[in-house]
This record gives C-alpha cells, structure tokens and sequence, in this order.
C-alpha cells in the first residue's frame, strides 16, 4: 500500500466521526499515519459503521465499497474506467462555507435543509461558544421542522457536548443534554452504531465494547521516546472514556476512608462548585449506571497537582447498591504545578431491582488547593449530594 501511494497510484484519505479531532492527531502521530485524515463530528456522511472502505476512480466515482486487498491492483489500479458520458452537477465551491448557507438560509428560514447546513458550517469551522449557541438554536428549529429529525438530534447532542467543554465544563445541564440528544437519534434508530457508541463513551463499562482511550499513555509513551512531543489534548479522556468493558458488575470492597473521623478542614462555600451527570440519563431500577463528577475551582485559586491526586470517596448506603469504586482517584496526566480546569471523576453504580425512589448517595472530595495566588496551598474538602433520579 505504502508503495503504491509513493508511486502516486493511490491517494489514502481517512474519515473519522471522532468529536476530538486532537485525539486523531495523537494516534496518527504515535502510528506515523502520514495520509491525510478529515473529522465528521457531525456525522455528515450518515454512516452508520465503521469501517467504511471505498475505491474511488479519477473521475469521481465510487467504484467499490468493500474492495478486496489482494486483488487492488489488479481490479483497480491497474484498471482504466472510461469516463461517464454525463457527469454528476459539480457542488458549488463554497458549499461547505457558513457565507454560503448564510445566504441560503436568508432566502428560505424556513427550509430544514438550510437551517441544517447553516448549522454544520458554525460547528466545522469556528466552534467559538457563540457560534456554537448559535448553531444550538438552529438546530431547535430544524427539529420542528422535520418528521424524522434523528441526526439532527445527534448534531445537538455534538454541540451540546462541545459547549459543555468549551465553557471549562461547568454546566451540568449541557452534559445532560448531550447525552439525551444523543440517546434521542439512537432511539429513532437502533442500528445507527457510531450514535450508540457516542453514548457508551461516556456510559458504563458493561455496555462498552472496548476501552475507547487506552491507548493514550501508551501513544504518549512510545512518542516520547522517539524524542518527539506528543500532541497536546485540550480535553483529557476522563475515567469513564478510559475503563475497559467489565462484564459484571463487581463491588468495590478494599477501598478505604480517606477521612473516617471527618476532620479535614470543609473548604470555603462558592470556592468549589460541583455538578453530577448519569448515563443512562434516566435510568431504571436494576440498571448500571456511570456516574461522571465535575468540580470546578472559582477564578481566584488554583488545584494544586505537586502533592497527592484528587480523591472522591463515595458512601454506600445500603448492601443492596452496588458500588464499582467507592475511592476515586484523578488520573490526568497534569504537567504543570497548579491549573484552574474543571476536574471529572467517574464511578458506576448498581440500581436495585426493588429501588421504587432516587437514590441518594453522600460523598466527598478531598484535593490540594490555592485559595488565591502565590498565596500557601492547603487540603480540604468538598461535600457532594448525588441523587440518581430513576424513571418508571
């Protein structure tokens, strides 16, 4: 294959549905992938599974979609394909330009197509929180406006998410609604895997079919050795993005309390704030559920990384709720001594069969801190209430 682009009788170009396109760019590094490859957050192409191979001629034709290897060059390659008589209408140049939909949008509101590629354009190429607000917006209405609106539901749920990161990860409702649009486009269609594996990159590890991000240490790891700077990840997979499939769900009992005699200092009211999201995100009695935590520090101090990691501990109420971890313990590969990004600690939790309420869990974070700057670091610690709601 590499042979045969180096002769420049093949062109590669890759495609992929990843909503962080840094992520690609880490991997590609780390496997010296040198063909260019494109992001589809949206999932513009409505493909429904990956892999997806395609042949595609001089003339622009798809000429296989499930070619066979050994037989490439031959059936390909090699192969001249005669020109078609008439050709497909070329797409305007600036097809894929916000101007462009701009100007067809002004013509026609109304019109669910031009609300849709209006949208798209504010996302693939600015993705600033006004315009993803803006394409938020666009979205709502498209959704009006269409009997079958699953992939608009989808594109919601990827701008939801974006806001959510874009704004240091602090509103918890745009997590929420990220995964209820996504959960929305799935159950419009059940067979649309990249919508559903969207979901279990977030969910719990017993709907996971692999660890979505394992491989990120390793990648940094190998690159690193070979001298080179790994590139940078503005957001890091949190726990959930890197646990691997379980296929039962297994009780945490070794952990300890970190603070049994509750005698850690209550850090100052305002100073941490904290929000909690589920996925499912409205799940049942009997079902697993992956619990995400985000704690975000005010604008006048800092987390401080040069001591002991961030820890959660979550009490167990009841021997009838299944916990995965009840210590949880940030994992970010920090490289620097203080920050002021949002931190996300997951666990998973296992609903009752019999539960008939929400269930309520009492935990509590203990971190480094720098209530202002330059001034000493201290260790303290944060009340959280969790409520899971449950739906009937």
């Amino acid at each position: 294959m590499k042979n045969l682009i180096k002769e420049k009788k093949l062109v590669m170009l890759g495609v992929i549905q990843e909503q962080h396109a840094d992520r690609c760019r880490l991997f590609q590094q780390w496997k010296g992938l040198d063909f260019p490859i494109v992001q589809d957050a949206l999932n513009q192409n409505a493909i429904a599974v990956v892999p997806v191979l395609m042949l595609i001629d001089e003339h622009g034709i798809v000429r296989s979609r499930r070619p066979n290897p050994r037989t490439l060059v031959a059936d390909f390659i090699d192969k001249k394909f005669d020109k078609p008589a008439s050709m497909a209408e070329p797409i305007a140049a600036d097809f894929s330009k916000e101007d462009y939909w701009q100007k067809r949008y002004d013509k026609n509101p109304d019109d669910a197509t031009n609300i849709i590629g209006l949208a798209d354009t504010k996302l693939v190429w600015n993705r600033k929180t006004k315009k993803i607000k803006e394409a938020i917006k666009l979205y709502e209405a498209a959704i009006k406006k269409e009997s079958k609106p699953a992939d608009i539901h989808f594109r919601l749920g990827v701008a939801h998410r974006m806001l959510y990161e874009s704004t240091g990860q602090a509103n918890a409702d745009l997590f929420a609604k990220a995964v209820s649009s996504w959960e929305t486009a799935l159950g419009m269609n059940r067979n649309q895997y990249i919508w559903r594996r969207r979901i279990q990159q977030y969910g719990p590890r017993l709907k996971k079919p692999y660890s979505f991000y394992d491989w990120v240490a390793q990648a940094r790891k190998e690159i690193m050795a070979r001298g080179e700077k790994p590139h940078p990840l503005p957001v890091e997979p949190n726990g959930a993005e890197l646990a691997k499939r379980a296929r039962q769900m297994i009780a945490d009992a070794n952990s300890k309390n970190p603070d049994p005699t509750n005698k850690i200092t209550r850090v100052a009211k305002n100073m941490v704030t904290t929000h909690v999201n589920f996925v499912p995100s409205h799940p049942k009695p009997g079902d697993v559920v992956a619990v995400h935590v985000g704690l975000n520090i005010s604008e006048s101090g800092n987390w401080n990384h040069e001591t002991e990691a961030m820890k959660l501990w979550i009490e167990k109420p009841d021997s009838e709720i299944v916990l995965s971890r009840q210590l949880v313990r940030d994992e970010t590969p920090y490289k620097i001594s203080e920050s002021r990004k949002s931190v996300s600690l997951s666990f998973e939790v296992k609903i009752p069969e019999n539960a008939t309420k929400a269930v309520d869990l009492s935990a509590f974070a203990l971190f480094n801190m720098c209530e202002k700057e330059n001034e000493q670091c201290v260790f303290r610690r944060k009340d959280i209430a969790i409520k899971i709601p449950l739906s009937k």
